[in-house]
This record gives structure tokens, sequence and C-alpha cells, in this order.
């Protein structure tokens, strides 16, 4: 089996809307539905999770009933972090379903996801256990103490932007979350992965596949869909 489980308690704070941004219409249909779309449409996705903020659960669980997701098994509420909030998935989930069934954690502002990405994503977990969408910086990166002055200049061949989908076993991602210390905090899981010494292969991500965050990367994901 393998299982999407999408994360969509963000406030959206830098849109500067009222709404979280999963909820901003994208072209006339919401950010997160499209989203949605693309899982519920992919063959090898068998069950859907969705994390939401206590606040839009909802709103949500309507939506789910409008649209008529037939992969849709639940709608948790998440927590105060993004980390807790995979965690209370994960453990929905491991109620559910088999620790080798393979878990695909993806942003609820990421919408241009494609199905070959998702394809991948699921091969390399099966194969390795752990693995992220990625893709080669192609800026120059500079660290700088006081915003101000530049520092240290890393090597940009050896960095990379991460994205979503992460893909795990569902098993290994939940026992990283477990055993990862309290109050600690990651950006990601597969960072969670990492700090414990646990490989995560790469997976080649995709430019299109850009996180909304700002009003900027609405237009840009508009031009996207219109291209």
């Amino acid at each position: 089996m393998n299982i999407a489980l999408i994360l969509a308690g963000g406030s959206g704070s830098r849109m500067g809307a009222e709404t979280p941004k999963q909820f901003l219409p994208l072209e006339g249909r919401q950010i997160l539905l499209r989203v949605l779309d693309v899982f519920q449409a992919h063959p090898e996705i068998g069950q859907i999770c969705v994390v939401s903020g206590e606040e839009w659960s909802g709103r949500l669980k309507y939506l789910m009933e409008q649209e008529g997701y037939g992969k849709v098994c639940g709608v948790v509420d998440g927590g105060q972090t993004r980390r807790e909030s995979s965690f209370r998935g994960l453990s929905f989930l491991m109620e559910r379903f088999s620790p080798d069934d393979i878990v695909l954690i993806h942003d609820a502002a990421r919408p241009l996801v494609s199905g070959e990405l998702i394809s991948e994503s699921i091969r390399c977990a099966r194969r390795f256990h752990a693995c992220t969408a990625a893709i080669p910086l192609q800026d120059t990166v500079l660290e700088s103490s006081d915003g101000r002055n530049t520092g240290h200049i890393p090597d940009r061949k050896r960095l990379y932007s991460v994205q979503t989908p992460q893909a795990f076993r569902l098993g290994t991602i939940f026992e990283g979350h477990r055993r990862f210390p309290a109050g600690r905090e990651v950006t990601d899981d597969a960072g969670i992965l990492a700090a414990q010494g646990i490989n995560v292969k790469l997976v080649p991500g995709e430019k299109r596949n850009l996180k909304i965050t700002s009003p900027e990367d609405m237009l840009i994901a508009a031009a996207l869909l219109k291209g």
C-alpha cells in the first residue's frame, strides 16, 4: 500500500491573507484541492490522509465530502509545529496500516507535483526505505552573520534545495519521529532521519514543483498551469 500524507496545517502568514494559503484559489481551484487531485488520480496511491489546522478541519471535511475523494481515509488535527503535525498524521496511519507500507509526505502548498515524481519516490522508498525529492541549487549561496556582510560561500555543487514528496517506509519514519528528542525542531521529515544517522536517498525533483509561500509564487504557479 502507498499512502499520501498531505500536510495542510500551515497558516500561510506570508501570503498576507486571512485564509490559509492552501484554501486560496489557484486558477479557479483551491491549492489543496489541486494537490489532492494529483494523488487521487495517481494509480499507485491507495489512500490519502490530510493533516489540518484544528480550526479549519470542519471546512476541510466538508470539502472532502463535496469533492468525493474516495481515497481519503481521514482528516487529522495538526499540532503547533510541522513536526508535531507530521507525527500526528503518522500515528493515525500506524494504527491502520502496515509498517512496511510506503507513506509519501507532501506539502499542501506544492500543487504542481507530477505523477512521475510520485512514482519515482515510491520506487526509491521501496528500495531504500527513505528518500526526498531535491534539486541542485543554481544560485551561489553565502553565509552572513549579520545580514550586511558576506561570510562563507559553500561549494554550490554540493548544495540541494529540498522538496516534497518525501517517501518512507511507514515504520521507519514513525520510529524516527518517536526517537527524536522532544523540543528539537527540524524543517522536514527527512531531516529527522538524517539527524539520527539514517541515510536518506535523493530523488531528482522538479523546478515546477514549487512551494507557494508568497503572492509572487501564486503568479508563477498560475503561469505554469497555463503553460
